[in-house]
């Protein structure tokens, strides 16, 4: 590594630095091609489906070795298959990528002091053109655009902008000796117990299940293995549900025996889609309507919210929205809640939603709208009016709003950062 780094130094102020909202970073190094010319290679790494979203290309090998770039486009079914499968084990999944500069660049532009701030952020920009950079874009940026290298503000940033996708890396962190006890050991003195994490959502709820805190299917486990068995599951559900109405005794779904017949069937086939996947959502919650309406245990009893569905909550009041994810957690039947791909400041909505969880008071119609106050004879009470004592543990910079705002705050060992302790 120390050799590699010797031969291909870092471009000055080609660096951003990792951010645990946006979680991928750019590092940039002076490369030489084949014939010794000289050019500058912008590497980004970070979660994978943070990653995905700037790809234009990927590399791959040909027939005879040679390495050649594909549209994106070739590749995204495959992609949602083995991250779906990778993330369903519990691993953690890391992506890679890549751009060039022109060797005379001068990669000061893209760096992040005070008087540089721009050009990279304008460069990470999401395809509908937003990002998650909170300072403004001043400075234009330089990349290469299918050819020649121009100057360019495009909004679609580094989709447009010949972002190359390199691969993908599995690492498997299991959890430290102890917690599953530890787990335990809460629900058995009546404490719930929550998971927030900056995680892939399937890698989070694998987790989560091996120690204890989830029990249940999450809708997106779900979701991976109807893809897994392809259209004739889909339409075996579909025929489930129909029947489930017409007074058959059979639940609406697919129970694990036919699921493990459909895995064996040599003639079914894989649809990992976005087409397809959501399709699958829909009947797994016609399913879910059907077995309410018959009385019947619901096949998804745990839950794994992602940070891009915490967005959509409202952060102020609680909501309807709220009110369902902590079913999960706070009422009895229900097998556990994990929130995943959360930044700090989502951390911190979530510990004040969870003090606060039984004061809230919804209106009889069960309209969105909530307040703090006392109930009154039109308003009925949520769950019990107690204040829920929330407690959170964390050993890091990002977890200290959240710590500070909770009932209890517990910093984690002597790993806690000074600023965590404070």
């Amino acid at each position: 590594v120390n050799g590699l780094r010797a031969k291909f130094p870092e471009a000055q102020g080609g660096v951003i630095p990792f951010d645990s909202k946006n979680k991928w970073m750019v590092k940039s190094h002076i490369m030489q091609d084949a014939e010794g010319n000289q050019f500058t290679r912008c590497f980004v790494k970070g979660g994978v489906d943070k990653v995905w979203k700037f790809i234009n290309k990927v590399a791959t090998m040909d027939e005879s070795k040679n390495l050649t770039y594909r549209p994106v486009s070739e590749y995204q079914d495959a992609f949602n298959q083995v991250t779906a499968l990778m993330a369903s084990q519990g691993l953690r999944l890391f992506g890679f990528g890549y751009w060039d500069l022109p060797a005379d660049h001068d990669t000061s532009l893209l760096g992040m002091g005070p008087d540089t701030v721009g050009s990279w952020r304008n460069m990470l920009k999401l395809p509908d053109g937003t990002d998650d950079w909170e300072s403004d874009v001043r400075q234009p940026n330089y990349c290469r655009a299918n050819g020649p290298y121009t100057k360019t503000t495009d909004e679609n940033g580094l989709r447009n902008n010949g972002l190359i996708f390199a691969g993908i890396l599995a690492l498997q962190d299991p959890p430290r000796m102890g917690v599953p006890e530890a787990v335990k050991t809460c629900h058995e003195a009546s404490i719930h117990v929550v998971m927030v994490t900056g995680d892939h959502p399937q890698t989070a709820a694998a987790i989560a299940k091996g120690i204890g805190i989830l029990w249940g299917k999450t809708m997106e486990e779900m979701v991976t293995d109807r893809c897994l068995v392809g259209q004739k599951g889909l339409d075996l559900a579909r025929q489930s549900v129909e029947d489930a109405n017409n007074g058959a005794s059979q639940p609406p779904g697919l129970s694990a025996v036919k699921m493990a017949e459909l895995m064996k069937d040599p003639e079914r086939k894989p649809n990992f889609t976005k087409e397809f996947e959501k399709e699958v959502k829909a009947q797994i919650i016609k399913e879910e309507e059907a077995r309410g309406r018959l009385g019947l245990e619901r096949q998804i009893l745990s839950r794994a919210v992602d940070g891009d569905t915490l967005k959509k909550f409202d952060q102020d009041r609680y909501t309807r929205d709220w009110y369902e994810a902590f079913e999960y957690v706070l009422q009895q039947g229900r097998q556990g809640l994990v929130f995943a791909r959360t930044s700090p400041i989502q951390k911190l909505h979530i510990v004040n939603h969870f003090r606060m969880a039984n004061t809230y008071i919804a209106d009889e119609d069960e309209s969105q709208q909530c307040s703090f106050k006392d109930p009154e004879p039109n308003k009925r009470a949520i769950l019990v009016k107690d204040e829920m004592v929330t407690a959170v543990t964390g050993d890091g910079v990002n977890d200290a709003p959240a710590l500070s705002n909770a009932r209890i705050g517990i910093c984690m060992g002597i790993a806690g950062t000074d600023v965590t302790t404070e």
